[in-house]
């Protein structure tokens, strides 16, 4: 996702961009038809998709960095941007002495709750993972007030929160993806079109992600 909004804010300014994703399709949790609406404009933009692939290594060659893929096409762009996801700023926070188990990149493990594994302790937001939104944190904070103090035992339910991905076009979807039945789901894509060139010589970048 990162990559994706990355690659649109650099194409828009210009540089010709190739995303490479690992993963196919492209933004799994995402309704297939938001999805591709979202990608036709990135197209449009000047992004090339090599997906189900990765960057197996980057060597500089002159002023040009090549990317091998394991295909084993080359991509050579002027700039490469790694796009490896979030870890959790929590270091500082003094978890350890509370004895809070946080992952492998440090985001805090919580229950259905967002109690942590200490009693008494709980967490919310970006500190917790995905999809670290603001919409999604408020309401996470509103349950884990809840339990907290013993107040209305409300239950945090993932699909009632919209869902942002501030790519060009942007694209924003709530509830159940269009697949499951249509009493179930409510989906929603803005789709913004280009107007206008870029003057001078377009840039070139490889986004990873």
């Amino acid at each position: 996702m990162i990559g994706c909004e990355y690659a649109s804010m650099f194409a828009v300014l210009g540089t010709d961009v190739h995303l490479i994703e690992r993963r196919e399709p492209l933004l799994p949790f995402l309704d297939a038809e938001i999805v591709e609406r979202m990608t036709a404009g990135m197209r449009d933009l000047g992004v090339t998709f090599h997906l189900g692939e990765r960057a197996d290594a980057v060597t500089r060659r002159g002023a040009e960095l090549v990317s091998a893929l394991p295909s084993g096409d080359t991509i050579a762009t002027e700039k490469v941007l790694v796009t490896a996801g979030r870890v959790g700023n929590t270091a500082d926070l003094g978890l350890d002495e509370l004895e809070v188990t946080t992952d492998e990149r440090g985001r805090v493990v919580v229950d259905h709750t967002f109690r942590t594994t200490v009693t008494g302790v709980y967490a919310a937001g970006d500190v917790i993972g995905a999809p670290a939104l603001a919409a999604a944190s408020m309401e996470q904070a509103r349950v884990a007030v809840s339990h907290a103090f013993g107040l209305v035992r409300d239950t945090y339910v993932a699909d009632h929160l919209p869902y942002g991905v501030y790519t060009i076009p942007e694209v924003s979807s709530v509830g159940s993806r269009s697949r499951t039945p249509v009493h179930e789901a409510w989906t929603s894509s803005s789709v913004a079109r280009r107007s206008g060139t870029t003057p001078g010589e377009r840039s070139s970048a490889t986004v990873t992600a």
